[in-house]
């Protein structure tokens, strides 16, 4: 027994025939269901026959692509005569020539190579230029494997033209011994149509034979019985309201010719006889309609997922990121019951069935529901009293989860399903007993690991270095040959040069570039994670000239006007390429471009080449937020330009390494000053020591140490206190400030604030303006080399403070304020 037929036997249990008062009522269910007007023009109620319309895309029906020819046939794109009479055939000057021989099976109007004594054989070619008796001559042979030796030295004789027995069909007969004698196709679409019952005496192979022309594709469904009947056209009719593609008539054909030869009483019985050995089409189809069935016969026994404690996830239409019809990801359905708890049990039913999350989501959703459940039955009363509950039960709750999943990548999406559980269920009125305090906090709850917090002391992150990514962007012309060699080039492309998701650069517009009012290129994308879209991006020359190489390359032939990256899948014309494609294009890349040297060494003092096996598509959008942070970038710029809606979502982009930041901590070590604007230059490690980063500046008064920079005895008011050591790395933090207390006092004095009060900006004024000024003097009056080097050094200690703590130095601007 084959795996289709295990799974239908499996299946049959839930689709028996209805054996209750109304033995119609199964039918009857199903009929209700479909339109009273069913395909109009090619269902024929009265004979129960379907005559497919041809080149109508609903059907697996077209016409002959043959000229003139205009026969309706199946699947294929020409019928067998148009095949024949184009099948290329060698001739005896192609013999004396050397031209090889083909071993095609398909016949040609060409006659058999064999001569002798001046007399050809009548009979068609079949095979390396010879008919089928003296091909087979031919392969038997063991000392020649040539055709032209063969000829010459075979002792066999020409055979008779006999023609073929139905009417018009130029083919020699082969089938002698037949009555009427028929050639091969014609033979075989004899036995065909026997099995089939539309032939079943002599006296219809005479008809037939007579009149053996194409007839009108159809689908004879009335030969079965009102069951079969209704079940097939309800299948039908899914698959077209689905758009699962054509209907494959041969498929459908197929089972109603088996279901007469074994007396079956439903399609379910049917595919899963034992002796029922479908083809990978057929196969397909018999999946379908299993599932479609099984679904209905829920819907007829009164199956309702708000009250029933299995949840059949295929009945509710989520998405997914596998097709749901996939045998291989099909999965049992969820049992409710493992949830004990019945408030918890319908808070998990209440969020699938309001929100309809993905079907993998609903999965993940049912193991954290699971493994709540397992964890609060250890409480006294099982937990299932809600109204015991609270941040104790909660925290429980996290920490089985963190058990579970003990790594942020996997995590993260788990959390973020309890939260939606949770809210869920708190907005609704199945949780009225649930107290509030049953609830996920942020400060508390936090999955397990945090991409920042615990990398390594000494990791990179994910951004790739900068003559990585160069060596990438020159070397795009190195991938090697495939069919979508052009596209992917261009893909990765617009991937490294504008750091936008992956699913943000399958997706582009065919239109998507564009021009602003100065002349300069802008990039017009969707961002599908927030659900904003037609953004726009500056781009450099570089990139439009990479999508309109593209653009002019494929317009002509291959792309439609919508997707400027096209699927190459059949199974998907007209829809955008897959983040699969993106990903496989890279994986090339990354195996053909040529090695390069990496900074590292080897114990032999050689350059070990850098690994290019870890690079990831979305490792290019941290390496581009990574290039503008070292350009100097500020944090509210660059969270436009990556289009975050909290910047400390983009502060997660922040990368600088230990050995950058220590190197940068030596050279400004010596420039560190005090409020009078002396210079009291620490050493780097008694700086780290005794000293912590506040706002503007270091400060080194011990108690506000020793609590981390959160305990300042004067409130953050550093320009009026001796603890406070600045450097030239904070010195656009202090000018910024500067304009702030100015407009500060400039209020004050406006609004007629006492005297102290305007003192007290006015002195802060002054305290930062001499900081200030010693700095710019003291630095100017260096070299121009060591000028840049503290420049640069700043700009990596100022990344570094920024990544520590987000949002805390700058005053950040909401976003799309001017």
């Amino acid at each position: 027994m084959n795996a289709s037929t295990a799974v239908g036997a499996a299946r049959v249990a839930s689709l028996r025939p209805r054996t209750g008062p109304d033995p119609r009522d199964w039918i009857g269910f199903l009929e209700d269901q479909m339109p009273p007007d069913w395909l109009p023009g090619e269902w024929d109620p009265r004979t129960g026959n379907l005559t497919p319309l041809p080149d109508t895309g609903r059907f697996g029906v077209v016409t002959c692509s043959g000229a003139g020819c205009g026969s309706v046939i199946e699947q294929r794109r020409m019928c067998e005569r148009c095949i024949q009479s184009r099948q290329g055939a060698i001739s005896a000057t192609d013999v004396d020539r050397g031209t090889p021989a083909k071993g095609s099976g398909a016949y040609s109007q060409r006659d058999c190579l064999l001569v002798r004594d001046g007399i050809r054989c009548g009979r068609n070619q079949r095979a390396h230029g010879l008919c089928l008796t003296h091909a087979a001559l031919f392969k038997a042979s063991v000392k020649h494997d040539d055709v032209r030796a063969w000829l010459a030295s075979t002792s066999s004789k020409p055979k008779p033209f006999v023609p073929c027995a139905a009417k018009g069909c130029p083919v020699s007969a082969e089938n002698l011994g037949g009555s009427p004698p028929p050639c091969a196709n014609h033979a075989y679409r004899l036995r065909s149509k026997r099995q089939r019952g539309e032939v079943v005496d002599e006296q219809g192979t005479r008809e037939w034979l007579a009149d053996p022309s194409e007839p009108r594709v159809i689908l004879r469904i009335g030969r079965v019985g009102p069951r079969l009947q209704a079940e097939l056209r309800y299948a039908i009719q899914a698959h077209l309201f689905l758009k699962r593609g054509p209907v494959q008539v041969d498929a459908y054909r197929d089972l109603i010719n088996k279901a007469i030869r074994w007396k079956t009483a439903s399609l379910a019985e049917t595919i899963a006889h034992p002796d029922n050995r479908p083809n990978q089409n057929s196969r397909s189809v018999q999946r379908f309609i299993l599932e479609v069935l099984e679904r209905e016969e829920r819907s007829h026994a009164g199956y309702d997922p708000h009250t029933e404690n299995l949840i059949h996830l295929e009945d509710l239409n989520l998405r997914g990121a596998v097709p749901a019809g996939n045998e291989a990801f099909r999965m049992p359905p969820l049992d409710l019951g493992r949830i004990v708890q019945p408030w918890l049990r319908e808070g998990y039913r209440n969020w699938l069935l309001t929100t309809l999350p993905r079907r993998e989501d609903a999965r993940i959703g049912y193991r954290v529901a699971v493994l709540a459940a397992q964890t609060l039955i250890r409480g006294p009363d099982r937990g299932e009293d809600p109204r015991s509950l609270g941040p104790a039960q909660m925290s429980a709750v996290i920490g089985a989860m963190n058990r579970r999943w003990p790594n942020y990548g996997g995590a993260k999406g788990v959390f973020r399903i309890w939260r939606q559980i949770l809210e869920t269920g708190h907005r609704s009125t199945v949780w009225d007993a649930v107290p509030r305090s049953f609830s996920y906090n942020p400060r508390l709850h936090r999955p397990p690991t945090h991409a920042r917090t615990f990398r390594e002391a000494h990791s990179p992150g994910r951004a790739i270095p900068v003559a990585a990514v160069a060596h990438l962007r020159n070397n795009l012309q190195a991938l090697g040959q495939y069919p979508n060699r052009d596209m992917a080039i261009a893909m990765l492309a617009v991937l490294i040069d504008t750091g936008r998701r992956p699913s943000e650069v399958v997706s582009l517009r065919r239109d998507c570039l564009k021009r602003d009012r100065h002349g300069d290129w802008i990039l017009l994308y969707d961002n599908h994670k927030a659900g904003r879209l037609q953004l726009r991006l500056p781009i450099g020359q570089e990139t439009a000239d990479a999508i309109t190489a593209w653009t002019g390359t494929s317009g002509g032939s291959g792309p439609g006007p919508r997707w400027l990256f096209p699927s190459p899948m059949k199974s998907r014309t007209g829809l955008p390429a897959t983040y699969a494609v993106l990903r496989a294009a890279l994986r090339r890349l990354l195996r053909d471009v040529p090695p390069l040297q990496g900074p590292v060494k080897d114990l032999h003092g050689a350059p070990i080449p850098f690994d290019f096996a870890r690079v990831r598509p979305h490792d290019f959008r941290h390496s581009y937020a990574q290039r503008h942070v070292d350009n100097g970038t500020a944090p509210d710029e660059l969270r436009d330009l990556l289009d975050h809606e909290d910047v400390r979502t983009t502060m997660g982009y922040y990368e600088v390494n230990d050995a950058r930041k220590r190197a940068a901590a030596d050279l400004l070590a010596p420039l560190t000053y005090d409020r009078n604007g002396e210079r009291v230059g620490l050493s780097a490690g008694r700086r780290a020591l005794a000293s912590v980063a506040v706002p503007y500046g270091g400060c080194t008064e011990p108690s506000n140490v020793k609590a981390g920079g959160d305990a300042c005895p004067i409130r953050f008011q550093c320009a009026g206190c001796t603890f406070y050591r600045p450097d030239p790395s904070y010195l656009p933090d202090i000018e910024r400030h500067l304009v702030e207390l100015k407009t500060n006092a400039a209020q004050a004095r406006r609004l007629g604030a006492p005297p102290h009060a305007v003192a007290n900006f006015e002195g802060q004024v002054a305290d930062f303006q001499r900081i200030v000024d010693r700095m710019r003097t003291d630095v100017a009056l260096l070299p121009e080399a060591e000028q840049q080097a503290i420049q640069s050094a700043s700009e990596v200690l100022r990344s570094a403070r920024l990544a520590a703590a987000p949002g805390r130095q700058l005053p950040l601007r909401a976003k799309g304020a001017p």
